[in-house]
């Protein structure tokens, strides 16, 4: 499997799941997301309040960025769900 990036981006509106795992959120918008086995640790996710409207894949490793407060980022290997997209070209890749 190839490596590939997801980027999460908080802003008004929930997601119902991300890929390949699930996005829960509390009322204090404690996060946590399962890529595969890779699972972030829910204390990361609990800085700020925000919620997710996006979710966009690339390649190489998976990066979370709450509202410009949070980046997290961790490998990843996972075919991408359909549902969100084609990926973003990698470094020295040219576009699909």
């Amino acid at each position: 499997m190839e490596d590939l990036i997801l980027s999460v981006i908080y802003a008004l509106v929930p997601l119902p799941e991300a890929p390949h795992g699930s996005l829960v959120q509390s009322s204090k918008v404690q996060t946590t997301l399962s890529v595969g086995a890779e699972e972030l640790d829910p204390h990361l996710m609990s800085l700020q309040e925000g919620r997710l409207i996006q979710v966009s894949a690339h390649r190489d490793y998976v990066s979370l960025t709450r509202e410009g407060v949070l980046r997290v980022e961790w490998l990843c290997r996972q075919p991408l769900d359909p549902r969100f997209g084609p990926r973003l070209p990698g470094p020295g890749e040219s576009p699909a």
